[in-house]
């Protein structure tokens, strides 16, 4: 996914390796923030780490998994740095799916702020994509099965 280079620190690319393949050993760190598998189902009453691992075939979407690094900045979460910080305890390794789906709540305003800024419309939903994409990242995630539609 892309992102704006200039909101993260200068030694990004190789704190984001080591939080991916060192510390979470190439699985999702995800335990339920995302609210997947928050201890919330029928089957897994407890809370447990995401199984998804860095370039396998994804168990739970459609296509290979890649580790991501997000930032626990929700308003529950322990980050609250601005500009974005590199601190471990701030961040976890997440494959795709935990991670837009951790990050919805922000996907959305922006794709609402940038709908009014004139930014290009996406063909499947209408909405600005703000970067000229053929797709918003939202409907990318719908039709790459990370997220579902009615969670857009």
């Amino acid at each position: 996914m892309p992102f704006e280079r200039s909101k993260y620190p200068a030694d990004w690319e190789d704190f984001s390796r080591r939080i991916r393949f060192e510390r979470a050993k190439g699985q999702c760190e995800c335990a339920g923030e995302c609210a997947l598998h928050d201890g919330h189902d029928l089957f897994f009453p407890v809370a447990r780490r995401c199984v998804e691992r860095h370039g396998t075939l994804a168990q739970y979407a459609r296509g290979e998994i890649i580790l991501t690094v997000a930032h626990l900045n929700r308003a529950d979460g322990p980050c609250k740095c601005n500009p974005l910080c590199a601190i471990n305890d701030h961040v976890k390794a997440m494959c795709q799916r935990c991670h837009i789906r951790y990050d919805i709540e922000r996907h959305v305003a922006h794709r609402k702020r940038t709908a009014k800024e004139g930014a290009p419309k996406c063909p499947r939903c209408g909405c600005a994509t703000g970067q000229g994409d053929p797709l918003c990242l939202l409907c990318l995630a719908v039709e790459e099965g990370v997220i579902r539609e009615e969670d857009r």
